[in-house]
């Protein structure tokens, strides 16, 4: 009796244990994820839907995911998905070396907890109302990103905000970023404390960005928020 006593504690403390069956079959789930916006993305730009976009890496030269003239050469997980969310007035986009002030929030793809994807960093409280008027853009350089996070910032204009699909190979691939942040309520803090889940091996991420504005080389730009990125 005591033995099946133990035996059940042990099944009810792993069956209450959010952190055991969170990323259970995670890369398997993110794959199937990937495929499925990109292909639904595939069907709206086919369909004329203007609001989406699929790029490709900054990295990849003289590709285009929608030239009918060309037979593509990548792979769908060199590319990165984005649905426009509000289309700003800017015609020019950042160059890799501009300094841009952006609001971001990150987020991974749902999961069993969080039915919307855990959030595990953002620029703002996103428990306020998304207001531009008091919120503090985050400065930084195009450069100082993963790859995904990049090639959307030089391709987006001014007031542009952009949700932004990133397949993991494009973002940490197979690795957990030791330095990465984490959020729950709008205020970041170290994956390394025991609470937090922080980026998990084979995350594709989700971006909400909006572009508010870049500056070049040797221009001023004006104080805001700024961190050192962790992604």
């Amino acid at each position: 009796m005591l033995m099946l006593a133990a035996a059940m504690v042990i099944v009810s403390c792993s069956e209450n244990d959010d952190t055991v069956n969170e990323w259970e079959n995670w890369q398997e789930k993110n794959d199937t994820y990937w495929t499925n916006i990109y292909q639904q993305a595939q069907q709206k730009i086919a369909a004329g839907d203007t609001t989406w976009k699929i790029i490709p890496c900054w990295t990849m030269t003289g590709q285009n995911a929608t030239d009918s003239t060309r037979t593509p050469t990548l792979d769908p997980t060199d590319y990165i998905v984005v649905h426009v969310e509000n289309k700003g007035e800017g015609t020019t986009s950042p160059l890799y070396t501009d300094s841009v002030r952006i609001h971001y929030l990150g987020r991974m793809i749902p999961s069993p907890t969080f039915s919307s994807g855990y959030v595990f960093d953002a620029s703002y409280d996103y428990n306020e109302p998304y207001n531009l008027l008091t919120m503090r853009p985050y400065t930084a350089s195009p450069n100082a990103f993963i790859e995904g996070f990049t090639t959307a910032l030089l391709n987006m204009h001014k007031g542009d905000r952009w949700q932004v699909y990133i397949p993991y190979a494009l973002a940490y691939g197979s690795s957990t970023p030791t330095s990465s942040s984490s959020s729950s309520n709008g205020v970041t803090y170290s994956s390394s404390t025991s609470t937090t889940y922080g980026i998990q091996p084979y995350s594709d991420l989700i971006f909400d960005i909006t572009l508010v504005d870049f500056y070049k080389p040797g221009e001023k730009v004006p104080v805001a928020y700024s961190k050192k990125s962790a992604w």
